[in-house]
């Protein structure tokens, strides 16, 4: 029977199909749903990811439809051989001489270039290759920390220091930024000399301008170059938070460098699997390259190149990795070179 009345709108709105495909809504999808795969992102929190980063409402069912419909790469679903999965292997650890990286670590690397292999692969590729490195990576014994660390929360206190393991041999330094609260990485940054006193300052303000915001506290060693750091954050606490005491809680904390223990625990693994290689790297390569250690020219050009190899080296990580980007500004601080 029909009738010319107009039923009106439908009080039955549909779901995502009748109103049209995610994908066709936003062509980006798969690339952004690969890149949190890369990222190590886990599948249930891929939603939650793209609805804060990118602004799009998704299930995780059509997570899991777009990954099997555009074959992205997973773990599960490499798209990869056997022979190229180890071939992708042996490539990686040609860059870690030393033998200092765990499966983790290279699979973390391997997939922020979308080559996902399962972690038992690697550990047999890594033994078969070189059982020495892998058993002193898993050492009988292990040292017990006889006191623990308390923070209230994130971004609470800050702990900072330089670095000059690699200084000496290459005239590079290094200053970090950590929070003490999650122990990640807030800021790293390669520069020539890391006992300027203009430089922990202006990192610390970088820092505080890329985040938009500031610590309670701030902790260092006694060197003198925190001096001007030390009163900056005295002065910017007591303007931002006058309601908490300094008498109560301190704006900034000058330590010996072994109770720094956040900052310093940290310079351990970075030296041990990353910087320890590139020092091996750049001394195995001086001579090749007819490096004069006398000449300034090849001096400075040395400090550019592999300071900028360093900085591609730890930008190249996983999402809430302990690593970010840096500069080597030749005149002995930190540059923008963009």
């Amino acid at each position: 029977m029909s009738s010319d009345v107009d039923p009106g709108p439908s009080k039955f709105k549909g779901n995502q199909h009748r109103r049209g495909r995610l994908v066709d809504q936003h062509p980006e999808l798969p690339r952004l749903i690969q890149k949190c795969i890369d990222e190590h992102v886990r599948q249930e929190n891929i939603p939650d990811t793209l609805l804060k980063e990118n602004g799009i409402k998704i299930g995780l069912r059509s997570v899991e439809r777009i990954i099997q419909k555009h074959n992205l790469c997973t773990t599960r679903h490499s798209n990869l051989t056997d022979i190229e999965k180890v071939t992708a292997i042996l490539s990686l650890v040609e860059d870690d001489p030393l033998g200092r990286w765990g499966g983790r670590r290279v699979k973390e690397k391997l997939a922020l270039d979308t080559v996902h292999i399962s972690l038992p692969q690697i550990n047999d590729v890594q033994r078969t290759l070189n059982a020495d490195a892998v058993s002193k990576r898993h050492p009988a014994t292990r040292k017990v920390h006889k006191s623990g660390l308390f923070s209230s929360g994130p971004n609470e206190e800050w702990c900072i220091d330089g670095h000059e393991k690699i200084f000496e041999s290459m005239g590079i330094g290094i200053y970090g930024i950590i929070d003490k609260y999650s122990r990640k990485e807030l800021l790293l940054l390669a520069m020539r000399s890391v006992r300027r006193a203009n430089i922990p300052p202006a990192l610390y303000l970088r820092l505080v301008h890329e985040l938009g915001g500031m610590p309670i506290q701030t902790t260092t060693d006694m060197g003198t170059e925190t001096g001007i750091l030390a009163a900056l954050q005295t002065s910017l606490r007591e303007q931002s938070f006058p309601e908490l005491s300094l008498e109560v809680v301190p704006a900034h904390r000058s330590v010996k460098s072994v109770y720094n223990i956040t900052r310093e625990r940290n310079w351990r693994p970075l030296w041990e699997k990353e910087l320890a290689n590139v020092r091996y790297q750049y001394e195995a390569g001086k001579i090749e390259a007819g490096y004069h250690p006398a000449d300034p020219i090849h001096q400075e050009v040395a400090v550019f190149v592999w300071g900028h190899l360093w900085v591609v080296g730890m930008s190249h990580t996983s999402r809430g990795d302990v690593y970010v980007a840096a500069s080597v500004g030749l005149e002995g601080g930190p540059s923008h070179l963009e």
